[in-house]
């Protein structure tokens, strides 16, 4: 509709121009003359016309007389209206970005925006205070900002990772750094504070570790005089003799407990003074299906070891015991008696890997991500009835996250389970 009134009116006006040209030739008559003077008048609106576009133009859409512009005013006018329109959508995004660059800079993480040369394009106040970033670390590489092992061996990896480290600004500060990508080869670094969970993380540890010490030596006590009660004749009636066996089973399971809670208590400590030696895997698990023969007994559940390969691991060999023993007592467990349980060791080219699989209850799939919790029980009454601390599958992960291995778990109701282990290429030693 307005690009037909543009016209109409373009076509009026030159219209009125021609008929004011005839009158003036008719009157003077002076043809001649009169066609000069339309050429003229018509040459000098349009130059006028391209003046006040060029004017308008170079004003930025904001000169009044652009409707002075003849031809060229719709088309100005169609100009500015976009210009008005672009102009409130940069205003608009700019801001969204204000705002969220203020967001950003009142978070208590340190965000660090990185371009895909992993050079630093922004940071936030928290990220200054964090790691002691100034300006003039804008457009320089973050490995060379923040030149430790930890934040080096983040960029090397590949997908989303985590490292922890000492703070540059305060080395009693424990700092966790995330790397996650953003936009097209951007990355994010995200720089939080955990001193305060660490904390709060090594005063359980020692507590845990300081109640566990104190509580068995008098436990340890307690349960050697009702053993001995138990194994004297005549020291006791008749009617003691149940209370003294149900003494005897607790005092057994809490010892138990305890020493597992001792025995994560070790792991979580993280002595470095340790040193991995190769061990002979092979050996160990011939003598761990031994053990469970022997733990079986009287149920007659089908032991089965498979030996792929004979190649071992660089670890620590009490723990890794530990762990192995713990799936295959867990699967003599939950297996009806009678049952199967299949022991594997075999080697391909990812890793090496431990498997225990079994013919019993199954696991339901809603409690699979929980299972390596701390007394966490799928079956709380058939744990503590078959001698289960609830500690065995957290002692499990501990020990691998200790020789950087993972745990995967498949399982069924009603069909089994499959507990395997799954050791880098890295950890492979060889045995002679």
């Amino acid at each position: 509709m307005n690009n037909f009134r543009f016209w109409y009116g373009e076509f009026a006006t030159v219209s009125w121009l021609l008929i004011v040209a005839l009158l003036v030739a008719w009157w003077w008559d002076a043809w001649l003359l009169a066609g000069w003077l339309f050429a003229v008048i018509i040459l000098v609106r349009w130059w006028l016309a391209l003046w006040t576009a060029q004017s308008w133009l170079t004003s930025g859409g904001r000169s009044w007389h652009y409707w002075v512009a003849g031809p060229f005013s719709y088309f100005l006018l169609a100009t500015m209206r976009l210009l008005e329109k672009e102009r409130r959508q940069s205003q608009k995004l700019l801001s969204r970005a204000r705002y969220f660059k203020y967001a950003a800079k009142a978070l208590p993480e340190g965000v660090i925006a990185l371009d895909k040369s992993f050079q630093v394009a922004w940071f936030n106040q928290a990220a200054v205070d964090l790691l002691g970033l100034s300006r003039s670390d804008r457009k320089r590489s973050i490995l060379s900002v923040i030149r430790t092992p930890e934040v080096l061996a983040l960029f090397r990896n590949t997908g989303y990772q985590m490292a922890e480290l000492t703070s540059p600004v305060n080395p009693n500060r424990t700092l966790s750094v995330e790397l996650r990508p953003f936009m097209l080869g951007h990355e994010l670094l995200i720089v939080r504070d955990i001193t305060a969970f660490k904390t709060i993380d090594r005063i359980r540890r020692d507590f845990v570790a300081n109640a566990s010490h104190e509580l068995r030596t008098p436990l340890t006590v307690m349960h050697g005089y009702v053993e001995t009660m138990l194994d004297t004749p005549g020291s006791h009636q008749q009617q003691w003799l149940k209370p003294l066996q149900q003494m005897h089973q607790q005092t057994e399971r809490m010892r138990k407990i305890i020493e597992d809670m001792l025995t994560l208590s070790r792991l979580e400590a993280d002595d470095d003074r340790m040193e991995k030696e190769a061990i002979d895997i092979v050996d160990m698990l011939l003598q761990i299906q031994e053990e469970a023969e022997q733990f079986s007994g009287e149920a007659g559940h089908h032991i089965s070891l498979s030996l792929e390969t004979d190649v071992g691991l660089w670890g620590y060999e009490n723990y890794l015991r530990s762990a192995f023993t713990n799936l295959v007592t867990n699967a003599i467990r939950y297996t009806p008696e009678g049952g199967e349980v299949r022991i594997r060791w075999w080697l391909d080219e990812i890793g090496v890997h431990f498997s225990v699989c079994d013919t019993g209850i199954g696991i339901a799939p809603e409690h699979i991500p929980r299972i390596t919790e701390r007394f966490y029980r799928v079956d709380s009454a058939r744990s503590r009835a078959t001698g289960g601390t609830g500690l065995g599958l957290a002692i499990t992960r501990h020990v691998l996250d200790k020789h950087d291995a993972k745990l995967t778990v498949e399982s069924q109701l009603g069909k089994g389970s499959c507990f395997s282990c799954h050791f880098s290429a890295g950890a492979v030693a060889p045995i002679e």
